[in-house]
């Protein structure tokens, strides 16, 4: 389990027609393809919007993902098989955004990040 998220701030603005934003995920496919290699293959990777937005469209529901189903699998399956999965974990980066992430959900990342134990919650 090795989440990497790209906190880049110098993203460019969302104009399709900025030169610099093609640049930017031309970049950001080429670390992207960088990380692959240079780390071990992953047994297990996470589409974790699907599993964050799973049962979350109903009034009043939060903007953010559930962080907290996302964690619940990502130990599920850290804890199977004897802890010996690699998970990668794909996340778009607004989901990351203090913009948009509740403040508990940082010691979750901060988890991830070190694959420490995630904080105690209740569900």
């Amino acid at each position: 389990h090795n989440p990497h998220h790209n906190n880049n701030n110098n993203r460019p603005n969302n104009n399709n027609n900025n030169p610099n934003r093609s640049q930017w995920r031309i970049n950001g496919w080429k670390n992207f393809e960088k990380f692959i290699q240079d780390h071990p293959p992953y047994d297990i990777v996470i589409d974790g919007a699907n599993i964050g937005y799973y049962e979350q469209n109903f009034a009043n529901s939060p903007k953010h993902v559930d962080y907290k189903q996302i964690d619940w699998v990502l130990r599920h399956l850290l804890e199977s098989n004897g802890g010996n999965h690699r998970i990668m974990l794909f996340l778009h980066e607004r989901h990351f955004s203090p913009r948009l992430a509740p403040d508990w959900a940082f010691a979750l990342f901060r988890a991830w990040d070190s694959r420490e134990e995630s904080p105690a919650y209740d569900y």
